[in-house]
């Protein structure tokens, strides 16, 4: 088995002000990418470094995480806030890479690896509309019997025409638990549990339909009120938990072709999914979609010359995020609970990713922030204005309204928790 490999390093303990726990477990890697210890030893001060910035900054209670490449773990930490005292609240432990965590919208990329195994075994067409699979669905727009399936969007009415236009939404992904069922046969926990979690190993992995074991999880600050039993049922949206150790098997599955899915799939997953689309104010580069990936190209990385393929999701209580580098053969998996965001996840998995790609030999040193520059754009006109004003909501728990003036000005107004 992959994760069999022989592992030879130390454990390292280091104290944060008084109420930060910090360890660090790092592996030497006999396969794939290869790192000295002391290479090793410097990715897991990167990364404990901006673990510590962030907890410091936020107030988590508990962040792992994991770099790992197709043959298994190449350094992890895992790192616990007393303050909000786990153990003394009898709930969780001190988290370890065992740990559970939420991790929200990333369950998106399974619901998506679930659609592309029905592909590759040929039971499922991505040009096909939802229709042919779900023969019942049905909307007041008509142009829902255009909707394909990986664009389907579940409402009264529609904005643009199907295949013009794509945003964040819950409600496609939703839909896609009910083509999983109606075209497997069996539910889409069951599907999902058999056909990746089983085939992977991901035994920690569940989803919240029943309460969660004791000291299984990580438990957030008191004040975000997260109960156990109140079970989530958006399971293809986000209601997955698992641990950073499962989700580096679940991640490097994407280096290794044919372990959950074809190379063709695999492949198809990291496509440009915006490229002939409509986006009358540009695209934000953090959601350049593929399927199942918040973007094909994580800013971060492109800014060095770097593919990557990321995936974040957020919940109140818990952030997490998810990032491959498919052509350079590493993953990044960051987890975290209270007042901890997929932007937090995604900014300490980028140093953990770019101190490793420093130590290879990939980039020469670690790059410098680049400044915020002003973005200039044509004014739209009206019926560009028509088409972008409006109410977008968010997450966590926020609502934008997007205003145009007579002069063709935007203005923003945001609530934030309300």
């Amino acid at each position: 088995m992959m994760f069999e490999r022989t592992v030879s390093g130390y454990r390292t303990q280091l104290r944060i002000l008084v109420i930060l726990m910090l360890f660090a477990l790092v592996v030497a890697s006999a396969f794939g990418v290869s790192f000295s210890n002391l290479q090793i030893e410097a990715i897991a001060q990167e990364g404990s470094a901006a673990v510590q910035s962030i907890m410091e900054k936020k107030h988590a209670t508990a962040v792992t995480v994991i770099l790992a490449d197709a043959n298994g773990i190449i350094w992890q930490g895992a790192y616990g806030e007393g303050a909000y005292g786990e153990i003394e609240q009898g709930k969780g432990a001190l988290p370890t890479e065992d740990t559970l965590f939420g991790i929200c919208s990333v369950s998106k990329t399974f619901t998506a690896v679930a659609v592309m195994k029905l592909v590759d075994r040929g039971m499922v067409s991505l040009d096909e509309p939802v229709v042919t699979y779900i023969p019942d669905f049905k909307m007041e727009d008509p142009r829902y019997r255009d909707i394909g399936v990986i664009r389907a969007q579940w409402s009264q009415h529609l904005k643009f025409e199907p295949g013009t236009n794509a945003v964040y939404t819950n409600d496609g992904f939703s839909i896609l638990e009910v083509l999983v069922k109606r075209v497997s046969g069996l539910r889409f926990v069951d599907f999902v549990q058999r056909e990746i979690f089983d085939v992977l190993g991901m035994n920690s992995s569940r989803f919240l339909v029943s309460q969660l074991p004791e000291n299984s999880y990580a438990v957030p600050n008191p004040a975000d009120d997260f109960s156990t039993d109140a079970y989530l049922n958006m399971y293809g949206t986000g209601g997955i938990f698992s641990s950073a150790a499962d989700m580096a098997k679940f991640a490097t599955s994407f280096l290794t072709p044919g372990r959950l899915l074809s190379a063709e799939s695999i492949k198809e997953m990291g496509e440009d999914q915006t490229k002939n689309l409509f986006y009358p104010i540009g695209r934000d580069d953090g959601f350049r979609y593929g399927l199942g990936w918040d973007s094909y190209s994580q800013p971060g990385m492109a800014a060095v010359g770097i593919d990557a393929w990321q995936k974040g999701g957020d919940l109140g209580f818990y952030g997490a995020t998810l990032v491959v580098l498919p052509k350079e053969g590493l993953t990044a998996t960051v987890l975290g609970a209270s007042n901890f965001s997929s932007s937090d996840a995604g900014a300490i998995a980028e140093r953990v990713l770019l101190k490793a790609l420093v130590e290879e030999g990939r980039l020469k040193a670690m790059p410098k922030p680049s400044p915020l520059s002003a973005a200039r754009a044509a004014l739209p006109d009206f019926r560009e204005r028509a088409m972008i004003a409006g109410y977008y909501a968010g997450m966590p728990y926020s609502l934008t309204r997007a205003v145009f003036d007579d002069e063709g000005r935007l203005t923003i107004e945001a609530k934030q928790g309300e």
